[in-house]
């Protein structure tokens, strides 16, 4: 079997979410602070870095990945990201652009390294650079972006320690010094800072072994030979950080392990670890060929970094992402479920389904691991559940509460949850989370409906109260780590031309309140809040157009119309109320009652019943209102009635059908105990 190379790593599954994640913070960071992207290829002339990074180093002098290609020109995979940063900046002439050039870049690096865990032959780098200063702001500005950066990603306990280096007058003069120092002490020093000591004495401060650290703990410091101009730059770096808020030590043994750094070095620590460095180059542009430029920028390890976070808030676990998981059973459920699936996609849904033909029992079990949130009605469920799942439970899951009794607003009854058949009581949801948590079940969520369509701006923050409270006393009874509520939905839409709206402003402020003042003074303040407000999204925003087909003069007025249950049931079944105005006809009085019907032989098939409306004629078109939710949807076809068209009307007056009417074919499409109707033309 071929196996990966030494030094590399596969990244997969719920590690590449993780990069995914950390590379758009990244993104999102530089687009606050007007940095844009750059991608340089992967490998450069090796005079490049040579040059820029310094012969002198280690990065040069034993870890580079150098070639010769056919042409007999000396080749290397990059190692660091600036040196091809400011090549390009050169070749490119972007110092004719606006001043200074930001620029970010996320990419492979490569360096024959000992490899160790944050540290591959491969790794990847994430780095800023800014060019077209000498100003110590943008010295400052970099460092913030690095400040933000890490508190955007989570690290904790993160020191940032700075150190000045110098202009080149100032670190051959610290170069001198120190090497006065290092060599009373060099019989001492470990092999290799030996070898540094002949080729750069700085280097000997970073050393990472124990005797060398003591030794060179007391080494004069750079600082102490710093010029006026330097020392003012440097304070100034401090001046601006401390106005930002930004805390910071000063460690003169910081001196980075690149040659081309001038003043300013920093390093960001995490758990002993660096985990960002950087600092100023004013040289380098020079160097590479262009003209004399002041630039500043840092580089973060990102396998590094991934490191620190799995430390310090666990490892990556593996959790899939889907919005809907579509169950079926037979080959044409599987079919439907194919179709269903391949829509919702279409549409931006994460969705999922069936394509290994798996029984209903292994269908489950797999939703379950690809992260389905399962939301438990009755307490008897938990042992159906671990029937099918073979006790392996997901580490999340939600229980629904039924309160009982009336549930009313001042003397107002809202709604009667205890006759509802839904959710647990209240012991049984305290006995269904200890019973999960014995089962291996880690966090859990609420679920609750108590109430329809309220118009009403207190029932969201009293149901939500209710809740909260609960969650309280769950954590507080069986150690529960709540993660979610769900308030489900009960937000209603003004149906009634006399009604007040919802106001959702209001509304939220109201959840908001009980949230900080129950949850929140609990230690429960990262409780994650869910709804589920379609009717009041979609309803304002849909109605039923239909045409005045027949009237009938009996005991009562009759208008009778071209839609019916079909297209809305609730006037039917509930006995909603819909507004209905008569096109062209808004202004004329309301002098005619009618029970406006639908084309069912159903008494009940009734979109009004004694609504007082403008006279109205054949060919007239009714217009009901607010049928945007629970309209096409809830529709009933016992009676063979096909369901018609949908328009979308556009914010430009055009028209587009979003969903064609039904045809007979459609209707029988699920029947298969005969043959007979494939020889039908249905269409």
């Amino acid at each position: 079997m071929i196996q990966l190379v030494k030094g590399t790593k596969d990244i997969y599954g719920a590690e590449v979410k993780a990069w995914q994640e950390i590379e758009g913070k990244m993104r999102r960071i530089c687009e606050t602070f007007g940095i844009g992207e750059i991608r340089t290829p992967a490998f450069e002339f090796t005079e490049l870095f040579a040059r820029g990074v310094g012969e002198t180093t280690d990065i040069v002098q034993k870890e580079m990945y150098t070639f010769t290609d056919d042409g007999d020109r000396s080749l290397t995979l990059r190692p660091e990201g600036t040196s091809g940063a400011v090549r390009a900046y050169v070749e490119h002439g972007m110092h004719n652009h606006a001043q200074p050039t930001r620029l970010y870049y996320i990419g492979p690096m490569f360096r024959y390294e000992n490899t160790q865990k944050g540290r591959q032959r491969q790794f990847h780098q994430f780095g800023i650079e800014m060019l077209g200063s000498y100003s110590a702001a943008q010295d400052a500005e970099v460092i913030s972006v690095a400040t933000a950066l890490l508190e955007e990603l989570g690290v904790e306990g993160v020191e940032l320690r700075m150190n000045s280096l110098g202009c080149p007058e100032c670190r051959a003069r610290y170069n001198k010094t120190l090497k006065e120092f290092i060599g009373q002490n060099l019989d001492k020093l470990c092999p290799t800072c030996k070898e540094r000591f002949e080729k750069n004495p700085l280097r000997v401060l970073d050393c990472k072994e124990e005797g060398c650290q003591q030794i060179m703990a007391n080494a004069p410091s750079v600082l102490d030979c710093l010029d006026e101009e330097c020392t003012a730059h440097f304070q100034k770096v401090q001046d601006i950080l401390t106005a930002n808020g930004i805390a910071f030590t000063i460690d003169p043994k910081i001196v980075r392990g690149l040659d081309y750094y001038t003043r300013t070095v920093f390093e960001f620590v995490s758990d002993g670890l660096t985990v960002c460095g950087g600092g100023r180059y004013d040289n380098l542009v020079e160097e590479i060929g262009g003209k004399p430029t002041g630039a500043v920028g840092f580089g973060l390890g990102i396998e590094r970094l991934i490191m620190i976070l799995e430390k310090q808030h666990g490892a990556i676990t593996e959790t899939p992402e889907r919005d809907v998981y579509i169950g079926s059973m037979g080959e044409k459920g599987l079919l439907k479920a194919q179709s269903l699936t391949y829509e919702l996609r279409k549409a931006g849904i994460q969705a999922d389904c069936d394509t290994v033909e798996r029984s209903v029992k292994a269908q489950m079990k797999y939703a379950n691991k690809i992260g389905a949130t399962i939301n438990l009605d009755d307490i008897t469920h938990i042992e159906f559940l671990d029937k099918i799942l073979d006790g392996k439970f997901p580490e999340t899951m939600s229980c629904r509460y039924n309160p009982g009794g009336y549930f009313q607003l001042g003397t107002s009854i809202m709604d009667n949850p205890g006759d509802a058949k839904y959710g647990m009581t209240h012991d049984q949801i305290i006995e269904a989370f200890k019973i999960l948590k014995s089962k291996g079940v880690k966090h859990f969520g609420i679920h609750s409906f108590l109430a329809s369509n309220t118009v009403s701006n207190e029932y969201y923050p009293t149901l939500a109260k209710i809740l909260f409270e609960l969650a309280v006393e769950l954590r507080d009874k069986t150690g529960a780590d709540i993660k979610f509520i769900n308030l489900s939905g009960g937000v209603g839409v003004a149906y009634k031309p006399d009604q007040t709206p919802n106001d959702i402003a209001v509304i939220g402020a109201g959840v908001h309140k009980v949230y900080d003042e129950i949850l929140t003074a609990a230690g429960m303040g990262d409780v994650a809040i869910y709804t589920e407000l379609g009717r009041f999204m979609l309803a304002p925003y849909g109605c039923v157009v239909t045409k005045a087909i027949h009237e009938k003069h009996i005991y009562k007025e009759y208008i009778g119309v071209d839609a019916c249950a079909v297209n809305l049931m609730r006037p039917a079944i509930y006995g909603a109320y819909h507004h209905i105005t008569v096109a062209g006809k808004e202004n004329e009085p309301c002098d005619h009652k009618y029970d406006v019907t639908g084309s069912l032989c159903e008494n009940s098939d009734k979109f009004a019943i004694d609504r007082m409306l403008p006279k109205i004629d054949m060919g007239d078109y009714l217009i009901i209102h607010d049928t945007g939710a629970h309209g096409y949807s809830m529709g009933y076809q016992y009676n063979g009635k096909l369901r018609s068209a949908e328009l979308l009307l556009k914010e430009d007056g055009s028209v587009q059908m979003i969903r064609r009417a039904e045809t007979p074919k459609d209707y029988f499409a699920t029947f298969d105990f005969c043959d007979k109707l494939d020889k039908l033309n249905l269409n």
